[in-house]
């Protein structure tokens, strides 16, 4: 008996059915390899990364998947070498397919049960993608940004409906702008004001709060607690913090900081 065409199991119409204690026998995915290449190197080798984005809400075959980590690597090691990049398969196939078995030899009406029972049995594995999930990534040096595109194309064409190459704008997993030199090395800057200066923190916190006028119009608790803490830090005072609508460090109330 043939394999049933990918048709049949594409469109996502049910609920996810993963392998589990109550469904058992599930063969195993044609993919097992979801890292390739130099996935140890840091981002400081392999700045550029390159991504194949599905396009689609659809189901994506473990053999599909393997088929497309094959003719990437394939092409990455033969024209930018097997040590100059790193490809990862970012979907998983979880999602387990049935089938209802029908007999098709002669004297098969008298055994098959027509639609009676026909929940099936597991067949295989597909990967449940949405639209603007990542499939594949490929980590290179920018040197070497011609030949991943041109990997991902390839790959492109062993998945069913659209998909769509697009070169990620961050640095890996960093983006450049939440980048902030501190000497030899870098940190993160957050949308919280803890890397403030400690003239931007008393600012900050000069800011008064509005009163309770309706609902929604004062500050939480959680946010008072974290403004007083970050005050008596930058203070360096152990001073509590001053029960007046606006949050200032009632050590730097005393001396005269917010006049």
């Amino acid at each position: 008996m043939g394999r049933r065409p990918w048709r049949c199991y594409r469109q996502i119409k049910n609920k996810p059915y993963p392998k589990s204690r109550y469904n058992r026998g599930v063969p195993d995915p044609k993919i097992r390899i979801f890292d390739v290449g130099q996935k140890r190197r840091g981002v400081e080798e392999f700045p550029l990364c390159v991504h194949l984005v599905s396009w689609e809400k659809e189901n994506v075959s473990s053999e599909s998947l393997e088929a497309a980590r094959i003719a990437c690597n394939k092409y990455m090691a033969k024209h930018a070498g097997k040590d100059a990049f790193h490809l990862r398969v970012r979907a998983h196939p979880y999602h387990v397919l049935r089938i209802n078995k029908m007999l098709s030899c002669a004297g098969a009406d008298r055994l098959q049960t027509g639609m009676r029972g026909a929940f099936g049995k597991p067949t295989g594995t597909c990967a449940r993608v949405g639209i603007g999930q990542v499939l594949l990534s490929v980590r290179c040096r920018d040197a070497h940004a011609a030949q991943a595109r041109e990997a991902l194309r390839r790959a492109k064409f062993k998945f069913p409906g659209r998909q769509r190459i697009i070169t990620s704008g961050k640095w890996y997993v960093l983006s450049f702008f939440s980048l902030l030199m501190r000497g030899g090395g870098a940190r993160v800057v957050r949308s919280q004001p803890f890397i403030l200066m400690r003239q931007g923190v008393h600012r900050l916190l000069a800011r008064r709060v509005p009163q309770a006028q309706g609902r929604g119009t004062r500050r939480p608790r959680r946010i008072q607690r974290q403004v007083a803490d970050l005050a008596r830090v930058a203070c360096g005072s152990q001073a509590q913090q001053s029960r007046v609508p606006t949050l200032r460090c009632r050590a730097c109330l005393n001396e005269g900081r917010y006049t």
